[in-house]
């Protein structure tokens, strides 16, 4: 039994760091596409694209440079929106956490007790010994 409650204990707390974990890397991500995104925005004022010889590659490229803005706008938009249940998937979670650091903590003052009687009754036992 206490090997199977070391087992489940040991689970909780790496969720509990993979939940952190992931969670900071989904910020990560919408931190990167915004930024991405308002990078190739801020490409639109041309200077690169006017070195071109041809017209027609200068505006090429300026198509490219607002699809790739727009790309990462969407993505952004994208999973800010799949994630947006995430943070409420994430509450239940930790309060089971929680629990079952309840749970470690009660048993841990429930051991310390126990330990502590069968060594004052050991000591009483010694003592009774000595005596005789």
């Amino acid at each position: 039994m206490a090997i199977e409650w070391c087992r489940a204990r040991a689970r909780a707390m790496r969720l509990e760091e993979e939940v952190e974990l992931v969670q900071e890397e989904m910020r990560r991500v919408l931190a990167f596409l915004d930024w991405h995104a308002k990078w190739w925005s801020s490409q639109e004022d041309g200077s690169n694209w006017e070195r071109q010889p041809e017209p027609a590659i200068s505006e090429g490229l300026r198509a490219y440079q607002r699809r790739q803005a727009a790309l990462r706008q969407a993505l952004h938009a994208h999973f800010k929106d799949v994630w947006r249940g995430v943070s409420k998937s994430v509450e239940e979670c930790m309060k089971e956490v929680g629990s079952i650091k309840e749970n470690e903590q009660y048993v841990r003052k429930e051991r310390a007790a126990r330990e502590e009687t069968e060594n004052s009754n050991a000591c009483d036992n010694v003592v009774d010994q000595d005596i005789d």
